[in-house]
């Protein structure tokens, strides 16, 4: 069984260990909370149901397993009008996910209606829980990580095609983002 010291050591080892985890992951819960906040204020590209912006998610994994995620539930964002467009699919709203109307009045008093038609995909999907299924599905080998995804099937056509940029800006944000929460470990 050991000396009462070697208990007493064993016990400290392992409750440092655990409050250590805890600390690791509070910070990384918050660096992935404001990956997303930085995400949606500096997006650039039009979003017609807002299933792309909300499918803009972070998990965080100890040890392979998924620990938390974070997603725009955790920053107030708006849901999506509806799910997503399929190839071909009509908008069939009154109004895009930024507000703005379909159907337009020109300066001359007539309206035009121009609902925008899907481009890519096969539609009908919810970018929230498309997000949060793929961050399910994955299992990194690192001790901790954080994974960061746009998970709509359409996003990197918006990104190459449109030549919006959908995920790749974030990057010039991040060390920002490590270096005031992390260090405060």
């Amino acid at each position: 069984m050991g000396s009462l010291a070697e208990q007493f050591a064993i016990k400290a080892k392992n409750v440092i260990g655990k409050k250590t985890t805890e600390a690791i992951l509070d910070k990384l819960n918050l660096v992935a909370i404001e990956m997303v906040q930085r995400y949606a204020g500096t997006k650039n590209y039009y979003d017609v149901t807002g299933n792309l912006l909300n499918s803009f998610a972070v998990g965080v994994y100890h040890r392979s397993k998924l620990v938390s995620i974070a997603d725009a539930t955790n920053v107030g964002l708006e849901p999506p009008t509806r799910r997503s467009l399929a190839k071909g699919e009509k908008y069939n709203l009154s109004a895009y996910y930024t507000g703005e109307p379909v159907i337009h009045v020109m300066p001359d008093g007539k309206t035009v209606s121009r609902p925008f038609t899907g481009e890519y995909g096969g539609g009908g999907k919810d970018g929230i829980s498309v997000a949060r299924r793929s961050l399910r599905a994955r299992k990194p080998k690192a001790t901790y990580a954080l994974i960061a995804i746009v998970a709509m099937e359409y996003a990197k056509y918006v990104q190459n095609k449109r030549n919006h940029d959908v995920l790749t800006g974030l990057t010039d944000e991040i060390p920002g983002i490590f270096e005031g929460t992390i260090v405060t470990i």
